[in-house]
């Protein structure tokens, strides 16, 4: 199929556009330049494969190849290529060579990228380029890093799908003022597809505009009017009416609805247009910037009516405008000051306002709330409109429509709105191994039972026929400093299902040893169907086979302590569960609630055990049971009472222990409470290690 010669240009890789590209090798520079000349006959197929080929003939890496190779695959939607354009992209951000083509694109980047970047950042980077600073590629990577979805991953969805969105605004927002594409193209590429549009022609409503202007104005048919005073209304309405429509320029409009896009209750909106026809369209503050600034104006320009007083005394005569001629006198002022209520003075922008938000009033709550508010205090005729009262309603609309864009994030993602939220939620525990380096058992729970059905139900109407076992769960750990930089990532996958048998401290938790100046954690799961087709989808830049996902927020990570001589890890409480198969599978209850009647139970271990006579290293274990008395019991004694306790004692042949303990708990009342831990060499000697863990009984 035959292009238009103006898109072929606008897709093609600069170096073609400049002249041919000399990366060294003739040979493997012609390697380049025929991929280029495919491209631009528009065989993009045939252009990737031989820059696929160059590719695998360079020995340093080439970032004018991984630029221009990923806007070929995403112009074209090559799918196939979409992993492999993600990886050389990133391995051509390893080069520190910066000539001539690497600087334009480089500043090509920066701006399909300016939407994301400060005004101050995007001036240190351009200084980067033009300096030929190599760190202009270490900040590319961590840029697109930071904002993939799956970070653990080699594929950087996002990546592709900028370029894609890129793609689209060049095509679709093209300008005539020599950029690539106006001020949509930067909403697009932030965050996509709107959620609704609206595009069209502010029209000007004549039956509209005078039934608001008759509900303030006298037009000069009213019964008991005199002669002059209907002469004046007349023309005060005529003036006002036709001051109205001079005004009215019929400007273009574009309205960009985004749901869910920040936790502000209100949608964020985006208003694009021009005054004057033309394919350009701007960036509004609101709807009140397409009426002129002089529609606002209260001066004689926009004086009702106006009458002069000829020397020749002659009669009156209106006029359209005030005049600036010393011997005209202003009718209407004469008429407001001598006490007439007929006749108020209204701004031609009070009208084209709600004109301009009634034909809005079905897109968004916003317009129709604002067009409400205006018609509201308009139509109260028992109320003087205040002169100012268009600036105030323009002030208004303009500062919402401004707070929820700025509730708006710097990004986002389609694929947050098409995966399902696995919601997941990560529970660290600091152990310790034989030789007492210290780690972190982190544990997960997702929810994944509504992503799974749907998934399944799709292809069988079937609640018996879903296959649990065809998934599994992906979970990404990174670990960054004090500083928030990332410090290390941590990688695991695991089926669906749990073993009923298998003990709930070995199921869904990863091993992450504590690093030096490891200090937060951030969570990803990715929730994969294993019988999907390998590769990407054909609806999105995701792989074919994610099917849920989630994230859970930087958290803090507590340092260990010094220890030398006995101490126990941290304690993990849980019961059994009453609707696992096996009744005896221990539940974790990570926030320390235990259902009542449910048996408590208790997980910890024990390091640096003292040795006996014998060579066992052996302890006895003091657990009691406190309840935390109500406000009245702690003002007449202490904070706790005693409800339960035992003593135990255990041996090992390592300094080592671990134990799982459960606690008889059907007479604990529902309530706070206290489990203290008392460990000693033996029960007649005094404790060398004491602690207290907090937990609940919820009421069933």
């Amino acid at each position: 199929m035959k292009k238009n010669l103006l898109t072929v240009l606008l897709f093609l890789p600069l170096s073609v556009m400049a002249g041919p590209y000399s990366p060294g090798d003739p040979v493997v520079g012609n390697l380049y330049n025929e991929g280029a000349k495919m491209a631009e006959a528009g065989d993009p197929e045939s252009a990737a494969l031989l820059w696929l080929e160059y590719a695998e003939s360079l020995e340093e890496p080439d970032f004018v190849l991984g630029h221009d190779f990923i806007r070929l695959v995403t112009e074209y939607r090559l799918r196939k290529h979409y992993e492999k354009a993600s990886e050389l992209y990133f391995w051509s951000l390893s080069t520190t060579n910066i000539e001539e083509e690497e600087k334009k694109r480089l500043h090509e980047e920066l701006f399909f990228i300016d939407p994301m970047l400060g005004q101050r950042e995007k001036r240190r980077l351009e200084r980067m380029i033009d300096e030929g600073n190599p760190e202009i590629f270490s900040f590319l990577r961590t840029f697109w890093q930071e904002r993939s979805l799956l970070p653990g991953d080699l594929y950087n969805e996002r990546l592709l799908e900028h370029f894609e969105r890129v793609n689209h605004a060049i095509r679709n927002y093209q300008t005539t003022s020599g950029t690539l594409f106006d001020d949509r193209g930067k909403t697009y590429i932030r965050f996509g597809e709107p959620f609704r549009t609206r595009s069209g022609i502010f029209m000007f409503n004549p039956g509209f505009v005078n039934y608001l202007i008759t509900t303030r104005i006298d037009d000069g048919g009213s019964p008991g009017s005199g002669a002059f005073e209907s002469a004046v209304g007349s023309a005060v309405y005529m003036n006002t009416y036709y001051r109205v429509r001079d005004y009215h320029t019929y400007p273009s409009y574009e309205v960009w609805v985004y749901e869910g896009l920040s936790e502000g209750r209100d949608n964020v909106i985006y208003i694009f247009g021009n005054r004057y026809g033309g394919a350009d369209m701007n960036l509004m503050r609101s709807v009140d910037d397409f009426i002129p600034s002089a529609a606002f104006s209260m001066t004689d320009r926009n004086s009702p009516v106006t009458f002069a007083i000829f020397s020749e005394g002659a009669g009156a005569a209106a006029e359209v405008g005030g005049g600036q001629d010393v011997d005209r006198t202003n009718i209407f002022q004469e008429m407001q000051q001598g006490g007439s209520s007929r006749i108020e003075i209204i701004t031609p922008a009070l009208i084209l306002q709600m004109m301009y938000y009634r034909q809005l009033a079905s897109l968004d709550f916003y317009f129709g709330n604002q067009y409400e508010e205006m018609l509201d205090r308009y139509m109260n005729t028992s109320i003087p409109l205040s002169r100012s009262l268009s600036r105030q309603f323009q002030q208004t609309s303009s500062a919402r429509l401004l707070e929820a864009q700025a509730q708006a994030p710097e990004q986002r993602s389609a694929a947050e709105t098409v995966l399902f939220d696995i919601a997941p939620a990560a529970f660290p525990y600091l152990f310790y191994d034989d030789e007492l380096n210290p780690y972190f058992k982190i544990f997960f729970e997702e929810e994944v039972e509504s992503a799974i059905a749907y998934e399944e139900l799709r292809k069988v109407d079937d609640l018996d026929a879903i296959r649990y076992e065809e998934y599994e769960i992906t979970r990404t750990i990174l670990l960054r400093n004090r500083g928030g930089e990332q410090s290390g990532i941590v990688r695991a996958s695991s089926p669906v299902l749990k073993d009923p048998a298998a003990e709930a401290i070995a199921q869904n938790v990863i091993r992450v040893p504590v690093q030096e100046g490891m200090h937060q954690f951030e969570v990803y799961s990715e929730l994969h169907n294993g019988s999907s087709e390998d590769g990407i989808s054909e609806q999105s830049t995701l792989r074919a086979s994610l099917k849920g996902f989630g994230r859970q927020a930087a958290r803090e990570l507590r340092e260990p302590g010094e220890h030398n001589g006995l101490f126990i890890s941290d304690v993990i409480f849980g019961y059994h569960d009453p609707e696992a198969e096996n009744s005896d599978l221990f539940k974790i209850a990570h926030d320390g609630r235990i259902d009542a009647e449910e048996g408590i139970m208790f997980y910890y271990e024990a390091y640096n055990l003292p040795q006996d006579s014998d060579g066992l290293y052996s302890f006895t274990l003091t657990y009691r049971i406190l309840r935390e008395r109500s406000g009245l019991g702690r003002i007449f004694g202490s904070r706790y009472t005693g409800e339960t306790s035992m003593t135990i004692s255990n041996s090992s042949g390592i300094p080592r222990f671990a134990q799982l303990l459960e606690i008889v708990s059907e007479e604990l009342q529902p309530g706070s409470y206290l489990l203290e831990l008392s460990i000693s060499s033996d029960e007649s000697s005094p404790a060398i290690y004491q602690s207290a863990h907090p937990f609940s009984i919820a009421p069933r």
